[in-house]
This record gives C-alpha cells, sequence and structure tokens, in this order.
C-alpha cells in the first residue's frame, strides 16, 4: 500500500539552494505530525552543512518555540501574517496619521 494513501494530510518539505537554483532535498511525511523546526534546521546544518538558511513555511509550523530557535541560530524566515497582529499594527499606524 502507498504511504500516500494511508494517511489523511501530507507535509511536502522542500530544500532549495536559490543561488544555484537546485533542490537539495525533498520530501514527502506525515502532515499531522508533530513537528519542530529545531529537527529540521539541525538536520539540514548536519546533513548538508548549509549554513545560509531562510525558512518559508505556513501557520501550521509558526509557533513561538519555532520562531525562536530560527531567530537564536541566526536564520532569517517568511511566514503567514496572523490577521490579530495585522488589525493591532494597522490601527497602531492609523493614530499617527
Amino acid at each position: 500500500m502507498d504511504i500516500l494513501e494511508t494517511i489523511d494530510q501530507i507535509d511536502y518539505r522542500l530544500i532549495l539552494a536559490l543561488s544555484l537554483l537546485l533542490t537539495v532535498s525533498a520530501e514527502i511525511i506525515a502532515g499531522n505530525i508533530s513537528d519542530t523546526m529545531k529537527d529540521q534546521i539541525d538536520k539540514i546544518k548536519g546533513k548538508f552543512g548549509i549554513e545560509n538558511i531562510s525558512f518559508v513555511f505556513d501557520r501550521g509550523m509558526k509557533s513561538t518555540v519555532n520562531l525562536e530557535y530560527i531567530k537564536d541560530s541566526g536564520y532569517g524566515y517568511i511566514t503567514a501574517y496572523a490577521r490579530v497582529n495585522y488589525a493591532k499594527n494597522v490601527m497602531k499606524i492609523s493614530k499617527y496619521k
């Protein structure tokens, strides 16, 4: 039986070397498991020796633990902006106008 037939949700992880325009790694795993960016950062550093990393991920991976570990490791990230934070910041900006 194919793994995709046995799980409800998948997580597709793609690691790219954009400066070289090539795929470093790609994997499909069960998407309904608890995961941290620490696992991925440690894997990337250990297996591939990549030092200049920026992560792109959705709200499913966005947590205080993940964001702090990424920042503490000296890497950058792009993720979804929480609607609640957006509303708060718009209100702060509008007060200055």
